[in-house]
């Protein structure tokens, strides 16, 4: 099959989930206005603390743990979909300049990829919820070591859905400790959650520039 028609496949896919998510939060937002409000602040935690942000910030704010991984697999799958495809296609507009695709090959002939990041490797990458990993970042380390688009989906996704379901239910029962402990834990932990990345994205950005 042409890569091409796959990642035109994959972006088709991605925008028309997209579209049925839009729709269905604004059909929310109508309804209860509230829970719209919740979702998108679990959203922008994601965007700014990672996936445990995301999952902290909805245990915060009431969400079972079923309802919260099927929002969180929703909303990462669609997000996985669109970001990738499209740098895709524009990482292959980059290349079609000569000297960018030069490098670009000595770049991949000069590194041992295989051996470094296989695609196990990657699941791992994928399923440990730390600063910088996940499945968009772990799904592009997969293209540039060029593995082609079935087999970086095939992976990259059912390791996101396994790390949300895993580290949402180990949440789910440390935040039931937490509460039954001190109320007011929690809350502290969440914040830990979105904060954590940020200071920990400043300290490496010193020490490039050191």
């Amino acid at each position: 099959m042409d890569r091409r028609l796959t990642r035109k496949t994959i972006l088709a896919l991605g925008i028309v989930l997209a579209g049925a998510e839009i729709t269905l939060y604004f059909i929310i937002l109508v309804f209860d206005s509230e829970l719209a409000l919740k979702i998108l602040s679990m959203i922008g935690a994601c965007h700014v603390g990672g996936r445990l942000a995301f999952i902290g910030t909805g245990f915060e704010f009431g969400f079972k743990a079923f309802p919260l991984i099927i929002i969180i697999i929703t909303y990462n799958t669609i997000y996985l979909l669109l970001v990738y495809s499209l740098f895709v296609f524009l990482s292959e507009k980059v290349l079609k300049c000569r000297i960018i695709a030069s490098l670009h090959q000595k770049v991949q002939s000069s590194k041992k990829i295989r051996s470094n990041w296989n695609l196990f490797s990657i699941a791992i990458f994928i399923w440990i919820p730390l600063p910088m990993t996940g499945a968009t970042v772990g799904s592009l380390i997969a293209y540039f070591e060029g593995y082609d688009d079935h087999e970086i989906l095939m992976v990259a996704i059912p390791s996101m859905w396994f790390g949300v379901v895993t580290w949402t239910l180990a949440f789910d029962r440390m935040y039931q400790i937490l509460r039954n402990l001190n109320s007011g834990k929690t809350l502290i932990v969440t914040l830990v959650l979105l904060v954590a990345p940020i200071i920990y994205n400043l300290i490496r950005k010193n020490s490039k520039n050191n």
